[in-house]
């Protein structure tokens, strides 16, 4: 292997050849300008129904947040489901959880939340931030 101190090194290509000889070559990561920019462009034509989704949290004075909760080991919801966490009375919904990498959308309260979860948050701004600092 070229890249045997585990350096991340990342290379810039100017066509798809030149992307797979700079990865035999040692990098890790190939960013090709021209399919960074069609991909960007795909992701704007997509993005009308997430901006409508998204209005729905800043109308009114009621507005809510959406936010990623990160779990830690010593965290108070560590080890415990869904339903006994309490967040509902806060105001707070956990739209979808990502553990181990596998994404569940509306999990259900029998979910038990672990060490490294990515909680997907939906609540009062307040709410979140207590949550996220406890």
């Amino acid at each position: 292997m070229v890249n045997s101190y585990k350096l991340n090194i990342i290379a810039r290509a100017s066509d798809e050849s030149a992307s797979s000889k700079m990865t035999k070559a040692g990098a890790n990561r190939v960013v090709s300008p021209f399919r960074a920019g069609a991909l960007t462009m795909a992701q704007l034509m997509d993005t009308q129904n997430l901006e409508n989704f998204m209005e729905l949290f800043v109308e009114g004075d009621d507005h809510a947040d959406l936010s990623i909760i990160k779990i830690n080991k010593n965290s108070p919801y560590c080890n415990k489901p869904i339903s006994q966490l309490g967040f509902e009375n806060q105001g707070v919904t956990i739209a979808a959880i990502r553990q181990k990498g596998n994404l569940k959308l509306r999990p259900n309260g029998r979910v038990i939340i672990s060490p490294d979860d990515n909680l997907v948050c939906i609540g009062p701004a307040s709410a979140l931030n207590s949550i996220a600092n406890t």
